[in-house]
């Protein structure tokens, strides 16, 4: 249940033994398996538990960027506009590192479209899904947590603020459809905005990262965690693994 996630996993000495939910109630378990990113699984078995190498790599990792998804609902058969069940990268003709120094550097807020965006047609790559006339479109950018965080300056006017961003959002998303694809432009009839608030909402991923761990020349792979147990009967299998 929503309103009942893991508190904490409840051991003794090295062992793993269950979970604890906020609500107090303690769920015991012979094996505990944690999908959950590493930071936000080891943050609810405790630090005190881990090795002092578990810890120096959790502290040293730098978080992906997150991102906004919108949810589009179109009147149209897409497939007239080009759109088919591939993913469809849209991005400037620019160096990729520049791409992602903008990202960083100016706020979301500023511009009036977005320089890059992924679009896939979930209604074609499930058929099942499709009512027979209108379209779903999935569409996400990638953006800085802490630009988007720093749009916060006042707490007593959070959800009005966030209702205004996310309004804000969806005009610059509408712009940049109408540059891109002025058909689907056309016959848009429902947009829905997923922000690093909604991850948080719904999945509490550490920093509401896209992907674990930052990554760069110097770290290609993935190197924070393996599936291997730190814990006796105790295994995060994070999907970023």
């Amino acid at each position: 249940m929503l309103q009942e996630e893991e508190n904490k996993s409840p051991g003794t000495g090295r062992k793993v033994m269950g979970v604890e939910l906020q609500n107090g109630e303690i769920i015991k378990a012979k094996r505990v398996i944690s999908n959950a990113d590493p930071a936000a699984t080891y943050k609810m078995v405790g630090h005190q538990n881990l090795s002092a190498k578990l810890l120096k790599k959790l502290e040293a990792t730098r978080y992906s960027v997150t991102s906004l998804m919108f949810f589009i609902s179109v009147d149209m058969d897409v497939r007239e506009a080009g759109i088919d069940s591939g993913n469809i990268w849209f991005m400037p003709d620019k160096d990729l590192d520049a791409i992602y120094e903008g990202s960083t550097r100016v706020s979301i807020l500023e511009t009036d479209e977005f320089d890059s965006l992924f679009i896939s047609c979930s209604s074609l790559k499930d058929p099942l899904s499709f009512n027979g006339r209108h379209h779903t479109l999935e569409v996400v950018t990638f953006i800085d947590y802490d630009a988007f965080k720093a749009l916060y300056t006042n707490p007593d006017e959070t959800s009005e603020r966030y209702q205004q961003i996310k309004e804000r959002l969806s005009e610059k998303l509408m712009n940049t459809f109408k540059r891109i694809l002025p058909a689907v432009h056309k016959n848009i009839v429902h947009v829905e905005v997923g922000t690093p608030i909604t991850n948080e909402y719904y999945i509490n991923t550490t920093k509401e990262m896209f992907m674990v761990q930052k990554k760069g020349l110097c770290k290609p792979a993935l190197s924070l965690t393996k599936p291997k147990p730190k814990l006796r009967t105790f295994i995060c299998v994070a999907p970023v693994l």
